[in-house]
């Protein structure tokens, strides 16, 4: 206070010079400008997700309510192209703003395929002298979470060696061996989920990685933070919950709809009440406009890697009580 005073008459005011509001406007303006509060950030990624599978673009079948409430309360990118139609460069582009070919992955890790053509030569892991945007994000003060798709390189090239603090769920390939506990199988072990062993019989991936990114949220509310949370749905394999699928079945049955099968449909039912849950569990007190997908508290975006697979789907949805 006696400091205050001291700016105040070092500047030539004594008390009758002024009202008291002048005076205190004037306090304020000598007074260093507050540092503004950084906004946290969920990037919420949706793996093969068509950009008709949306109510809020235009789908009669897929019902994506917290999806389409994030869209008509931020901003639709209606002429948004990823870098890639396949997964792993579209994500290498995603985490580093370049364009795939400058990365070398120019297919998804593990997808070259003998034919009549010669496959052309990729990189099979994300560069570590590439800028993320953890890393990005790390050295701006921020704590940094992946949970859950990578496909961008394996041991030594995971979300912790590219600028996350915490990777949770992340396995080694481009889809999990199962959507039901225990998220794994003998056949390929790269595709076992991780991190989710205190799960119980039933319990289905998607939600789980929504529990995982809301324990992020609660260990980090005090903190400006960064979280992807990339979900594999709604890659294959196509399992869903018999109850959920039994319902979408009668609407495919409806003519005046169309889509991808009921496990698809499925898949992405269990994405909806995540994205809500995600996103409205953001901490209150670092606010940002109403824009972009911003919510009250942070930025959402939501972004899909790779295009739909609907065709392919329809005659191969399988479910799970």
């Amino acid at each position: 206070m006696i400091a205050l005073w001291l700016l105040l008459f070092g500047r030539g005011f004594t008390a009758g010079d002024a009202s008291a509001e002048a005076v205190d406007r004037r306090i304020q303006s000598a007074l260093p400008a507050a540092a503004p509060v950084p906004p946290n950030v969920i990037v919420i990624v949706i793996d093969d997700l068509g950009w008709t599978d949306l109510g809020s673009y235009g789908s009669r079948l897929y019902e994506t309510p917290n999806v389409d409430r994030l869209a008509s309360e931020g901003t639709r990118l209606t002429a948004f192209y990823t870098a890639s139609p396949v997964c792993s460069p579209t994500r290498a582009s995603l985490m580093t703003g370049r364009h795939p070919a400058r990365l070398r992955i120019t297919n998804w890790i593990g997808g070259e395929q003998k034919g009549m053509l010669l496959q052309a030569e990729y990189g099979r892991q994300l560069p570590l002298e590439a800028l993320t945007v953890g890393e990005a994000f790390r050295q701006a003060g921020y704590v940094t979470g992946y949970i859950g798709k990578w496909h961008l390189g394996a041991e030594g090239y995971l979300p912790d060696a590219q600028g996350f603090d915490e990777k949770i769920a992340v396995n080694l390939a481009g889809q999990p061996a199962s959507y039901f506990h225990p998220y794994a199988g003998d056949d390929w072990p790269a595709t076992n989920v991780p991190d989710l062993a205190d799960g119980r019989q039933g319990d289905y991936l998607t939600e789980r990685l929504t529990e995982k990114a809301l324990g992020f949220l609660d260990r980090h509310r005090s903190q400006p933070f960064l979280l992807v949370l990339s979900h594999y749905a709604v890659h294959t394999p196509i399992q869903a919950r018999e109850k959920v699928a039994d319902r979408y079945r009668a609407k495919l049955a409806d003519d005046r709809a169309g889509g991808g099968g009921a496990g698809y449909e499925t898949e992405g039912r269990a994405i909806r009440p995540g994205t809500g849950v995600a996103t409205t569990k953001l901490p209150t007190p670092r606010c940002v406009p109403a824009r972009a997908g911003c919510t009250k508290a942070g930025s959402a975006y939501r972004s899909s890697s790779g295009g739909p697979e609907s065709s392919r789907r329809a005659g191969r949805s399988r479910t799970r009580r």
